[in-house]
């Protein structure tokens, strides 16, 4: 956690896209693709101080493609150690999430990840799921994964209502 000096206040940004868009861009030229999808995949960790991550997209921009391979560096260690969390996380939901048939012919699941994957399940559950719809909700970061079989995509919510179970005789995904 931040720990903050008695004279500091905290004050909230508001994104501006088009300078996020050309950070993006200028990172991906500069450093490379690996070095972008490295500092994306960090945005989704769980700690809510994002430092670090200025920090490796300064680094980025110094040494560029280098900072792919400069896994010690002070300012590269930490977005590694956070790749590393969020993705055995991944692969764990993506292993041991379970759908329920909701009457309604949805499959819905309901998950509870540490770090914000959402964005990395989506693809996995939408390609392997591509012939049936699903709702995957994740209360702890208020977002909800929607795949109605055409493409999916997030939504932001509190809560949702779901219709009831389908019963006994419907079937359980695996």
């Amino acid at each position: 956690y931040l720990q903050m000096g008695f004279e500091q206040r905290i004050r909230i940004i508001d994104t501006d896209r088009p300078k996020a868009e050309r950070v993006a861009e200028g990172l991906r030229a500069t450093a490379g693709e690996e070095v972008f999808h490295r500092a994306w995949t960090a945005f989704l960790y769980h700690e809510a101080d994002k430092v670090y991550l200025l920090r490796y997209v300064r680094a980025g921009f110094t040494y560029k493609r280098a900072v792919a391979g400069m896994l010690a560096h002070q300012d590269v260690n930490p977005i590694m150690t956070a790749n590393t969390y969020i993705e055995r996380e991944a692969q764990h939901l993506r292993g041991f999430t379970r759908f329920s048939l909701m009457e309604n012919g949805v499959y819905y699941s309901r998950i509870r990840p540490v770090n914000n994957v959402m964005p990395i399940l989506m693809p996995f559950f939408a390609d392997r799921y591509n012939d049936q719809p699903f709702l995957i909700f994740d209360p702890v970061h208020k977002v909800a994964g929607v795949y109605p079989m055409a493409e999916w995509y997030l939504v932001y919510t509190e809560e949702i209502t779901l219709p009831e179970e389908a019963g006994d005789e419907a079937e359980w995904k695996v």
